[in-house]
């Protein structure tokens, strides 16, 4: 299959009113800014948002920004879950930690004030005016 028939597809899609569910790791945010750009009226949800930090800081830094940049695109939604993480014996209660960055990704995005949206079929909950914890 070609991209072109591949973005065809996607687009179909969109005019079914039909969704793409995405899953994988900090990777797949810039993937899914470019398919964005190819097929914008697509309503993607990334799935078990937030995921592991990359581990280099450079890594960390463009999966930050790729995920800013989807968290300002209207069709892009993220499914929440495992939120709260392990650190050495204990895990961490106070919101602080998942807002200031040194928890998983969930805690940059609210930082930077992007919008994320938990979709549960398809209607959609907008977190977007929710004020941080």
């Amino acid at each position: 299959m070609s991209r072109v028939d591949f973005v065809d597809d996607l687009k179909q899609l969109a005019d079914r009113d039909l969704q793409l569910d995405a899953i994988g790791d900090h990777t797949l945010f810039a993937d899914l800014v470019r398919l964005t750009d190819s097929a914008p009226r697509l309503r993607i949800v990334i799935n078990h948002l937030p995921f592991d930090p990359a581990k280099d800081e450079d890594a960390r830094q463009k999966a930050a920004s790729a995920l800013g940049e989807l968290g300002r695109r209207p069709p892009v939604y993220a499914k929440v879950s495992g939120v709260l993480r392990r650190t050495g014996e204990r895990v961490p209660l106070e919101s602080s930690f998942y807002r200031e960055g040194a928890g998983p990704a969930l805690g940059d995005v609210r930082t930077q004030s992007c919008c994320i949206r938990g979709a549960i079929g398809r209607s959609a909950i907008s977190l977007r005016s929710t004020p941080a914890y």
